[in-house]
């Protein structure tokens, strides 16, 4: 009785930690995306602030950088969701098999 007792809270705490992995990596993914971008908006200003860029290319750029932190959310979204389905997953195939 206490060995099966034993599986169910190991396996649990096994789903627990793959869970919050995957919330660190997306937080990490976004971060560093998200810091990249932060840094190529940074040089491109510094180089705009030297010699201006022409209007279109500025609009060109300002659109760039709004669409590169949309699809970091939206990578880290899917990240997140892919985490939580996967832990949502594990933890009702494991009721299922006991």
């Amino acid at each position: 009785m206490f060995r099966l007792l034993n599986r169910r809270v190991n396996a649990y705490v096994r789903s627990i930690s793959a869970l919050i992995g995957h919330f660190l990596s997306a937080s990490l993914t976004f971060v560093a995306l998200f810091a990249a971008g932060w840094l190529a908006s940074l040089a491109l200003h510094f180089l705009d602030s030297i010699y201006p860029f022409p209007a279109k290319i500025s609009e060109f750029i300002l659109e760039f950088e709004l669409y590169l932190t949309y699809a970091d959310s939206v990578l880290c979204v899917l990240i997140l969701l892919a985490g939580a389905h996967h832990f949502v997953k594990k933890v009702f195939r494991g009721r299922d098999e006991e």
